[in-house]
């Protein structure tokens, strides 16, 4: 008997709870904003919902629910970047194209700095977040971020003129690089600027000077053959391989790689010295009766990463095409 009563109050007591949550859910809905039912349009502003299932520690939630708002919001954003009529024209270098694209979306949603919270509400399951953007203050905020980084961009341009004047042209790539690295989130934007009353275009300037000054680039050596008998080793700086650009200014820190025809390399790389400079490595002479070569040539991948963190610069500067000389090795 008492089994019967506790089946019959069990029952009870979950029809009464699910009755009460249902009762609930209707007082909720009938509680639920305009916000919820229907994303507000106003062309003055920016409009976030996030949404989060209420799990865990409602401090998460709530910071989820925020978050989610906010990339609403910038995501909007993006989307009116990418219908610009005057979106950036790149060329894809392998890759090149998705890094700025995703350099002018990551520099646009810098600016939600100045986002306003407008309400929160939640159901039984749900928590909801609404935030606002004015496109004004986004505006502006976009626009002061732009002249700092264009004051920048041409200061960085003056020295690496400066530096090009004097023959440090690795110094020169370095600020160059900086130039269009700080630009990278403006490419689908104009950059120019007023230089000894001129208006000069600073990332279409910057990319030809980088480019000029890589293809200024050659190599020469002090000789061209080194006489060797099979299995001999030929020892480190038996030949000096020189560095020069325009004319015959040797240039320090540039990378060369060498690639022997006759088998393996302990040390296949090299940085000309202050004087230009970089030297043979060693190199074991295959035992075959025959002739080989040493080639070298500057190593444009390496170049690329001591001038910049940039992809995209780094690809400008891979796609270039390097100056490279071939060392004769004949057997005697």
């Amino acid at each position: 008997m008492n089994f019967r009563f506790l089946c019959i109050l069990i029952i009870a007591s979950c029809f009464l709870g699910c009755s009460g949550k249902k009762k609930q859910a209707e007082l909720l809905e009938q509680s639920k904003p305009e916000w919820v039912k229907q994303r507000p349009i106003d062309r003055n502003y920016y409009f976030g919902i996030g949404i989060c299932r209420k799990v865990g520690n409602p401090l998460y939630y709530e910071d989820k629910a925020k978050e989610r708002a906010l990339a609403d919001i910038a995501g909007q954003i993006n989307t009116q970047i990418q219908s610009e009529s005057n979106y950036y024209k790149v060329e894809d270098l392998q890759g090149a194209h998705d890094y700025i694209q995703s350099r002018i979306k990551a520099t646009s949603s810098e600016f939600l700095e100045g986002y306003e919270y407008v309400d929160k509400w939640e159901d039984l399951d749900n928590i909801y977040a609404f935030y606002k953007l004015s496109k004004q203050t986004f505006k502006e905020l976009k626009a002061k971020r732009k002249e700092e980084a264009l004051s920048n961009a041409t200061q960085s341009f003056l020295d690496a003129k400066d530096k090009e004047s004097t023959w440090h042209l690795s110094e020169a790539l370095n600020l160059y690089a900086k130039v269009i690295d700080l630009l990278s989130g403006y490419m689908n934007e104009e950059n120019t600027v007023e230089l000894n009353g001129q208006r000069i275009e600073l990332l279409t300037e910057s990319t030809s000077a980088l480019q000029a000054v890589i293809r200024s680039l050659s190599i020469t050596s002090n000789q061209q053959n080194i006489n060797s008998k099979p299995q001999h080793k030929i020892q480190e700086g038996t030949i000096t391989v020189t560095i020069y650009s325009t004319n015959d200014h040797a240039i320090g820190n540039i990378p060369v790689k060498f690639k022997y025809s006759g088998g393996f390399l302990i040390n296949d790389s090299g940085l000309s010295n202050e004087a230009g400079q970089v030297f043979t490595p060693e190199i074991s002479k295959s035992a075959l009766q025959q002739d080989e070569k040493l080639d070298v040539e500057i190593d444009l991948v390496k170049l690329g990463q001591l001038t910049s963190k940039n992809i995209y610069v780094r690809k400008l500067i891979e796609k270039e095409r390097p100056d490279k000389l071939t060392i004769k090795i004949i057997s005697n």
